[in-house]
């Protein structure tokens, strides 16, 4: 069968290729007059495969740690690589991963093919041999030395037995640690409530390294719902303490954890903090401030209170001055009849206002009959509160001033 590869080209089994390739040979004039003689033959061999296979994109996986705790049990790591093997197609390998103060650790995979007959490399789909991504688990035991950890060789065989083997590597590189010559406490994050209904808010989180060498060269903050980052040469304060920034978006997040941190100190030695780097856990958690107060009018006035009915359909304009902790950011409104029946309306959002001046449109719609229309109008804000204005039958709240009404005329 034809096989099709990851880069979409056609490759043909190599039996087939060795069947096709038979007879096909150049010759020179001479030795096309001989295989024109009775009894000549000709004859063509396929080269051997004696290559073995190749890869690039080592790397951590997606959303491994470069830090790891391993004073209280071992840990594992996973890697991703990209394998490629023309000819007979990927089989098995193994990775070394060695630390920078002593200590190897040895990890092999191969393809597999499961019960319905799918082939898998690590927890990837494999959908052929040929070109490839295989991920690799390594664990780390406990209480290895610590140090930087990474890849130093890399074997690989393919399913006709050729190997290709690179040492000497130092690729994906990460620490692993026992918080020993490098330590950290103190761990504070503030405010402990932050107000993110109208924008984004700044979290600090600070700490206290203890054994520090030529100072910190760099903290990873990792965070849950938020954002934190890697702070190169943070400053140590005259307290002795470090401080790094969180960012929390704006308005959704009601809480931000922080779930790990890392420290390396200039002389390369690293602590670990938090479940994220399977270190010792961490209680940092900051909260939104909670919003209890719906939207609030301090004013409300219509640009025009008698209209012609010739001028319909049109609209007039609401203005609107108002207070919101929490940033009002839709709006509905109703045009009402005498009778309390409503004839007219809109609704939509707007960029969230805390305070001060919103204007909205009151569409007045053609064939509207003389009389007075009532407004009624309804404001909510980011965390869903809402209040009500001017509605019939005493709904709501009253509009400061006096009920918003519109005289049609039939001028």
């Amino acid at each position: 069968m034809w096989r099709v590869s990851r880069r979409g080209l056609l490759r043909a089994p190599v039996a087939w290729v060795g069947a096709l390739l038979i007879g096909v040979v150049a010759v020179g004039p001479a030795q096309a007059a001989e295989q024109t003689r009775p009894g000549a033959e000709s004859t063509a061999t396929q080269p051997a495969d004696t290559a073995g296979p190749a890869f690039d994109q080592l790397r951590l996986d997606f959303d491994q740690p470069k830090y790891l705790y391993n004073a209280d049990a071992s840990v594992t790591q996973r890697y991703r690589l990209h394998i490629t093997d023309a000819e007979s197609g990927f089989d098995r390998g193994k990775l070394v991963v060695r630390g920078s103060h002593g200590g190897a650790v040895t990890a092999h995979f191969a393809v597999v093919r499961n019960a319905v007959g799918e082939l898998w490399c690590g927890t990837d789909f494999v959908f052929d041999t040929y070109d490839l991504e295989c991920t690799v688990d390594v664990t780390i035991p406990q209480d290895v030395p610590a140090g930087t950890w990474s890849v130093s060789q890399v074997k690989l065989v393919d399913v006709a037995g050729n190997v290709s083997t690179t040492s000497g590597l130092t690729a994906a590189p990460m620490q692993v640690t026992q918080n020993r010559a490098l330590s950290a406490a103190d761990f504070a994050i503030s405010p402990e409530q932050y107000n993110n209904w109208t924008g984004f808010a700044t979290l600090t989180v600070t700490m206290r390294p203890l054994g520090a060498q030529n100072g910190i060269s760099s903290v990873t903050l990792l965070l849950d719902k938020c954002s934190g980052s890697v702070t190169e040469n943070p400053t140590i304060a005259p307290d002795g303490t470090i401080s790094v920034l969180a960012t929390v978006a704006p308005t959704f997040t009601k809480q931000c954890k922080v779930t790990g941190i890392g420290l390396t100190d200039g002389a390369g030695n690293a602590a670990a903090y938090g479940t994220a780097f399977r270190g010792p856990e961490l209680d940092l958690v900051a909260t939104q401030i909670p919003n209890t107060q719906a939207p609030v009018v301090n004013s409300a006035s219509l640009a025009d209170v008698s209209v012609p009915a010739s001028s319909l359909p049109r609209n007039d304009v609401l203005t609107l001055d108002v207070t919101s902790f929490a940033g009002i950011t839709g709006f509905s409104l109703t045009v009402y009849d005498a009778d309390g029946i409503s004839v007219d309306g809109a609704s939509g959002g707007v960029g969230s206002v805390t305070s001060g001046e919103l204007k909205l449109n009151v569409p007045l719609h053609q064939g509207l009959a003389s009389g007075t229309y009532t407004v009624g109008f309804t404001l909510t804000d980011g965390s869903g509160l809402f209040s009500q204005y001017g509605y019939p039958n005493g709904v709501g709240l009253p509009v400061p001033g006096g009920p918003l009404q519109i005289t049609v005329t039939d001028e």
